[in-house]
């Protein structure tokens, strides 16, 4: 027996009749559609697909009276309003006499266009490989990011036909399992394939099953995970909440701008004067084309001082304030001297030393509000695997002086924003290398930003529980070789020139300490005070 349609709209749509009754309006995240004419069934049909699944033929033969000719013309009519707003129509699929549908397709972008066409028995079929499920308000949700609807599967039949397609197969072969007879597994094919998660086929005379998605190259390269973090990191393939929602106010505080430093022996740490770096500093321009990653260091290790001022000028907590947001919601905010979205600098920094002058092998949290490190007891042989780690990862021929970690208190973003927190976070890493990388030009260091890092052995190194706080970045930081007065590598012999490469060459062989040209330095300002 073939299941049943059924249709609903979307449990965010909102119908609403002009006083006059010409218009019916319908108001969905994807702004509002009007709905002209007095049609009395095409009204009450919106009207009880608002309150979930009906069979459209039982609305329709309901009207008592009224002629054939006029029921196909009305059936004409809301077939019509059906397919304009077809984006904000849940189509279900349902049994006889079942209190509940197999499965419902929920569109999830206002492009979504779902068209059912007849699955061939002998046609090759299987799940798109970046087809996902998980469990959500009771429910098994499947979706895809390359799909434009996703499938709720309300019934344990449904879900068992799912776990079928794993592999190719074809309608004959699967049969009928279950309580499903072949009928009723043909339409839920059906379903599934409209929705884009489940693919069709072509079968060649060996009997070898391809799939277009497979051999697609614009495919190639994605797994579904990181297809599915990019599309739902976006706005357009998704209909998720997105942006400052703020949707934990009033279940979770908002975290404090600045973190509480952990109990440990604190060290100082040295606060360099304006009027000591401008003179000396290089132009921006030099930093930019002189600045690359160096894997080798000098003989005499990095310093405590150099540490102290390359921290307080790139990470350190210049001010805090409060925010109000919407809904309303105050919480702190703080400035520093690399950007963050939404001034949240969720962003925390931690080092872990092999070799430094003036600073026992460790690893320690920098305290950004305090301008100190705090040194962290517990398991040091983490020390060791963070360093050997870190030097893998990034190819280099001796272990970094100094390795420094960036974690990520997620509450700080999760709290506020939706759909795009995680991501937020990574953003956030490139905008601290690139700061920390031309700091580090400036001031004569050598940084190489790394790609990847352990996120067990980080938490255990800093006694932190991943889920709360964990780490997103890293840079191995150290002293620049005395021989380090080569080129780049954009004028070695062996590249090919483009744009200029030629501005790198010149700013190292004219890149003395930049001047003020006024002799004029900044009047004395309050953080200026403060470090005194």
């Amino acid at each position: 027996m073939p299941g049943i349609p059924l249709w609903s709209l979307r449990e965010d749509v909102h119908l609403e009749k002009d006083p006059t009754g010409d218009v019916t309006v319908l108001h969905s995240r994807w702004g509002d559609i009007g709905v002209t004419g007095k049609d009395a069934l095409v009204y009450e049909c919106l009207r009880r697909m608002s309150f979930g699944p009906v069979s459209l033929e039982n609305l329709l033969g309901a009207a008592d009276g009224t002629s054939e000719a006029a029921t196909i013309g009305r059936r004409a009519r809301l077939h019509y309003v059906l397919e304009r707003i077809q984006p904000l129509v849940v189509r279900s699929l349902g049994m006889e006499d079942a209190k509940q549908p197999l499965l419902s397709v929920v569109a999830v972008s206002q492009h979504a266009r779902f068209e059912l066409r007849a699955v061939d028995p002998a046609t090759p079929l299987r799940l798109s490989r970046f087809a996902t499920l998980r469990a959500q308000d009771g429910r098994l949700l499947m979706e895809s990011p390359i799909a434009l609807h996703r499938v709720a599967f309300h019934r344990p039949e449904a879900a068992w036909v799912v776990a079928l397609l794993a592999t190719p197969t074809t309608l004959d072969e699967l049969g009928a399992p279950g309580a499903l007879d072949s009928d009723l597994l043909s339409d839920i094919m059906c379903y599934l394939a409209a929705a884009g998660l489940v693919v069709l086929g072509e079968q060649d005379d060996a009997g070898a099953m391809t799939f277009p998605e497979d051999d697609d190259p614009a495919l190639f390269t994605w797994n579904a995970t990181e297809l599915q973090f990019h599309v739902q990191s976006r706005l357009g393939r998704h209909d998720g909440d997105f942006g400052a929602t703020f949707p934990h106010v009033g279940r979770l505080p908002p975290e404090p701008a600045v973190k509480e430093p952990p109990d440990g022996k604190r060290i100082p740490l040295y606060r360099p004067a304006l009027e000591d770096i401008l003179p000396t500093d290089p132009a921006l321009t030099t930093a930019l084309e002189t600045r690359r990653s160096i894997r080798r260091y000098g003989k005499r290790p990095i310093s405590l001082r150099q540490i102290g001022e390359f921290l307080y000028r790139v990470a350190r907590v210049r001010s805090v304030h409060s925010r109000v947001g919407v809904p309303p919601a105050t919480y702190e905010v703080s400035n520093r001297p690399y950007p963050s979205g939404g001034a949240a600098h969720e962003m925390e920094f931690y080092l872990t030393v092999g070799k430094c002058e003036g600073l026992e092998p460790g690893n320690y949290y920098y305290s950004p509000y305090g301008h100190c490190l705090v040194h962290l007891g517990g398991d040091e042989q983490t020390v060791g695997e963070l360093i050997a780690d870190s030097q893998a990862l990034a190819g280099m021929t001796a272990p970094p002086q100094v390795l420094i970690t960036y974690t990520a208190r997620f509450r700080r973003l999760s709290w506020k924003y939706s759909g795009m927190w995680y991501a937020l976070a990574l953003k956030h890493v490139g905008v601290v290398q690139q700061t920390m990388c031309l700091v580090a030009t400036a001031m004569r260091l050598a940084a190489t930003p790394l790609g990847a890092g352990d996120i067990d052995t980080s938490s255990r190194a800093f006694g932190l529980d991943w889920r709360e706080e964990s780490s997103v970045g890293e840079l191995a930081l150290g002293s620049l070789p005395p021989d380090d007065e080569c080129t780049t590598w954009c004028c070695a012999a062996e590249a090919h020139p483009v744009n200029d490469p030629e501005w790198a060459e010149h700013c190292l062989a004219t890149g003395s300490p930049r001047t003020n040209v006024s002799g004029n330095l900044p009047p004395e300002s309050s953080s200026v005070q403060n470090r005194r």
